[in-house]
């Protein structure tokens, strides 16, 4: 038992490590985004946001996951969007591409449909989609692996 739990953590471990620079691009592609945006469009992309039960709005569903206001929204969406997008991305890059895009369209299409009237941009979504996919794992698929990540997802970002 203790050789399978060490063979499941060395396998985890590999594919995490594996999958650090796809992570490490991702990250560094939304900084550049929201850079460009801030620095030179002066926040026009902004436009691109959610806006709830507006047929513009709609093209926010893809683009506000993407889109950040400042700095500091952006600096506290990448630390639980690097770590706990890890945890699913060393399930591999289709799993995390799968969870990812489902989240995004299924978070958008609920702000769009219930979201008070606001332009909504910002990752918290897809982070919050995250957190939910990862104790899901740990409640229909238990494993080792499994709960530890949900008790470290729980007790870093559970408040």
């Amino acid at each position: 038992m203790l050789a399978d739990i060490s063979q499941e953590l060395a396998e985890y471990f590999s594919t995490a490590k594996e999958q650090l620079p796809f992570m490490g691009d991702l990250l560094l592609g939304l900084w550049a985004l929201n850079l460009v945006n801030w620095l030179l469009l002066r926040s026009r992309l902004d436009a691109l946001g959610l806006y709830p039960r507006s047929a513009f709005g709609l093209i926010g569903i893809v683009f506000a996951p993407l889109l950040h206001a400042n700095f500091n929204h952006l600096f506290f969406n990448s630390i639980p969007f690097f770590v706990l997008g890890m945890f699913i991305l060393a399930l591999g890059q289709k799993v995390f591409i799968t969870v990812t895009v489902l989240i995004a369209l299924l978070q958008g299409i609920a702000v769009w449909m219930f979201g008070r009237k606001y332009l909504h941009i910002g990752a918290s979504g897809v982070i919050s989609g995250y957190f939910g996919f990862i104790l899901g794992l740990a409640y229909f698929h238990p494993t080792v692996m499994s709960l530890g990540l949900a008790v470290i997802a729980v007790y870093y970002f559970g408040s």
